[in-house]
């Protein structure tokens, strides 16, 4: 009986420590093959190398898309590409696109010298304006556009571009005949 009992021990101890090793004991921290070569990709991979030149995709727009007047959704493609850590002004933020695109309509309309941008962030759309490369300028705008109707203006860092063109003029918005004398 003590022999079984003995060649169980033995048994059930070889079995225990043939079948591998723990985590703990790896060298590797108990990866798989794949996890180490997948973590030496990883290590490795610099998403910049896939990335087309700007300067390439900007000529390319040239040939290719034309802005239709009054459209300040997007700067225009004889953009500056040089940007720069400066500010913006947020004037409004919401998640229902129409709204936005209205508020960024009436922006426009009351800044006409200044950049636009509608920029999504899931889940709001927001309303910024202009390329303010130091506070102090951002700062004076804030007051700016409070004085206009955009009572909850608040600066916001963001990259801008550092030499824009003025931005376009919308385009002239003519009032049909409604027919009334």
């Amino acid at each position: 009986m003590k022999t079984l009992l003995a060649v169980a021990c033995a048994v059930f101890l070889l079995s225990l420590f043939s079948c591998g090793t723990t985590k703990e004991g790896s060298v590797d921290g108990g990866r798989s093959e794949h996890e180490i070569a997948l973590r030496g990709y990883e290590s490795d991979f610099r998403p910049s190398d896939y990335d087309p030149d700007v300067r390439t995709l900007i000529g390319e727009e040239r040939d290719t898309v034309t802005h239709p007047p009054g459209d300040r959704t997007n700067p225009p493609p004889t953009l500056s590409t040089e940007t720069v850590q400066g500010f913006r002004v947020q004037v409004f933020s919401t998640s229902d696109f129409s709204n936005a695109r209205a508020k960024q309509a009436e922006a426009e309309l009351v800044f006409p010298d200044e950049w636009v941008y509608l920029v999504y962030e899931p889940p709001t759309y927001k309303v910024r304006i202009g390329n303010f490369l130091v506070r102090f300028e951002a700062d004076r705008f804030v007051a700016l556009a409070a004085d206009r109707g955009f009572p909850y203006a608040w600066i916001v860092p963001e990259k801008v571009f550092k030499a824009p063109p003025p931005p376009p003029r919308p385009a002239p918005q003519t009032q049909g005949n409604t027919g009334n004398k």
